[in-house]
């Protein structure tokens, strides 16, 4: 059996090396898939992969591999423009990996080694880039979700201090906005609070008005209900909209003292903003990159905007949406650690800490924990320095608004949130007889903009299947414009190759494929595409 377990390095080399070559030719930087795409039944496929009596050799493993690799989605082609999604640092996925040799569980450092000095790094690291110096606290968790969740139990802990032995009492609220992640919701279910119990509150452009804020909480008071915790935007998914922490600090300890009552906890979920902290580093006056003015202005104040994370209680971190590192790699943050440590009890760590000291075991939701996190996320973050990370944001930036300044200016398209700062474009194709879409559309026409969209997205998914589309994008049939559901295509990008000059080969690209869609689907549909493709090349408002 020594065959199938470590023995020396030459054995590791020579299989790591089999798999390698069957299946990273798979992996084209001008391919958004690593096969042909196409839909299959789980029960045509359950088999292949059943464990059998007699152990299966190195051919086999390697060949059934390969095979799971079917319709993945290959993030390191710059036409992948498909939510929020980054290609991987080349460092982040090695050494994640050869960190597994250690098999090491970061519920302790005793069977972790200095692993767990490399999340201790991380989480001084983000505290004092948050504004917290070194009195941050924090532990590495299983994705977005769990960093909202910790930041809503924790929430409770400070407002039932005795919630560990009795339970929940009274009615306790969570308050979010209409933009929040759905799993603000979805967290109050897991912590038996209620999905009811989460008011979701209306933005402005995304934003969450103070005086909004104040007069939930105040209702909300009135009503016999303790709000408990606030979960703050920290950079929308789709707008990059952030809240106003400071104020929403101040208002909400302001009103919890109308009332006598416990400021609630205020959690950022910042799990797609935290990356532009790192901008912290950077001389936006002198500007020794020379990032473009508008560029400039635009990362600036997003950096600002992000700095005033340091009125928060907890925020969270995703470094597998915005920082290169692989899943999952999430980080929970508080600057009250005397909170954390006391989920279940009482833990302790000694001043100074030495080795076999670190237990985050008794406090943390899990016991097992791996090292891939904070090990993917640390040579990430170590082999691009702050530098990397800026000249990165900086080429997005101009990327996005490269694709967006060109859509704008083609007559087939409409640019639906032209004046977000976000990497994020929605576009929708339009009919030769619309102009522009808005509020005062006629019903039948929007529907004939949504079902044009639709059916766009099948053509494109279908060429897919042919490999013959360089970028994958999808559509948001939710998307809400100017109370109209016209089913955008939706082009995102985070890739750490996207500029300027991908914005512009990915426009050629989608402008390729509605002239070849309009060759397909002449005569069929809403209208002659022929007319359309003729009508809209020549309508006088060239993509420049």
């Amino acid at each position: 059996m020594s065959e199938f377990f470590f023995r020396d390095l030459g054995q590791v080399e020579e299989l790591l090396q089999r798999y390698l070559r069957a299946i990273l030719p798979l992996k084209r930087r001008d391919r958004p898939t690593f096969t042909d795409y196409g839909v299959f039944d789980y029960a045509d496929v359950l088999d292949d992969y059943a464990v059998e009596y007699t152990g299966a050799g190195d051919e086999t493993m390697i060949e059934e591999l390969r095979s799971m690799f079917t319709n993945a989605v290959n993030w390191d082609c710059v036409g992948t423009l498909y939510n929020v999604h980054p290609n991987l640092s080349l460092h982040a996925q090695v050494a994640s990996f050869v960190s597994s040799f250690a098999n090491p569980n970061l519920g302790q450092d005793v069977s972790s080694g200095q692993f767990a000095a490399t999340e201790r790094s991380l989480v001084r690291i983000m505290s004092e880039l948050a504004g917290w110096a070194t009195d941050g606290r924090g532990i590495f968790t299983f994705g977005g979700k769990a960093t909202s969740l910790y930041g809503v139990k924790l929430a409770l802990d400070r407002h039932q201090p005795d919630l560990r032995r009795r339970g929940l009492v009274g009615r306790p609220v969570v308050l979010s906005t209409d933009v929040g992640h759905p799993c603000h919701v979805e967290v109050c279910n897991w912590l038996g609070i209620g999905e009811d119990n989460c008011d979701r509150l209306p933005t402005t452009a995304g934003v969450l008005d103070p005086e909004v804020l104040a007069a939930a909480l105040r209702a909300h008071y009135r009503s016999g209900a303790t709000p408990v915790c606030i979960v703050a935007t920290g950079c929308s998914t789709n707008s990059h909209s952030v809240d106003r922490f400071a104020e929403i600090a101040d208002v909400a300890g302001a009103v919890a003292a109308e009332f006598g009552a416990v400021r609630p906890w205020l959690h950022v979920d910042a799990v797609i903003g935290w990356v532009y902290l790192l901008l912290a580093r950077y001389d936006f006056v002198g500007n020794p990159l020379d990032i473009p003015e508008q560029v400039a202005t635009i990362l600036h104040n997003k950096y600002r905007m992000m700095a005033d994370v340091k009125f928060a209680d907890s925020f969270g971190i995703d470094f597998h949406k915005t920082g290169f590192a692989g899943y999952n790699s999430s980080l929970f943050l508080t600057r009250h650690p005397e909170i954390l440590h006391s989920i279940e009890g009482g833990y302790v760590e000694s001043d100074p800490m030495r080795f076999s000291d670190y237990s985050p075991y008794l406090y943390s939701l899990e016991l097992s924990r791996s090292a891939h996190g904070p090990v993917s996320a640390w040579a990430a973050l170590r082999s691009l320095g702050f530098e990397g990370f800026t000249r990165i944001l900086a080429d997005q930036t101009a990327g996005y608004l490269r694709l967006k300044q060109l859509l704008g200016a083609d007559s087939r398209f409409q640019v639906l949130n032209r004046t977000e700062e976000s990497n994020l474009v929605l576009v929708t194709l339009l009919p030769p007889d619309l102009e522009q879409v808005d509020a005062d559309t006629p019903p039948d026409a929007v529907a004939r903009v949504r079902a044009l969209n639709e059916q766009f997205h099948r053509f494109v998914i279908a060429q897919h299947a042919e490999s013959a589309s360089p970028v994958f994008f999808s559509i948001s049939r939710g998307y809400d414009f100017d109370g109209l559901q016209l089913a955008p295509v939706k082009l995102y990008s985070f890739n750490s190759h996207f500029d300027r000059a991908a914005a512009e080969a990915n426009y050629a690209a989608i402008v390729d494929l509605v002239h070849r869609f309009g060759r397909d689907s002449a005569g069929v549909g809403y209208f002659n595409w022929i007319e359309f493709m003729q009508l809209k090349d020549t309508r006088g408002r060239a993509a420049q």
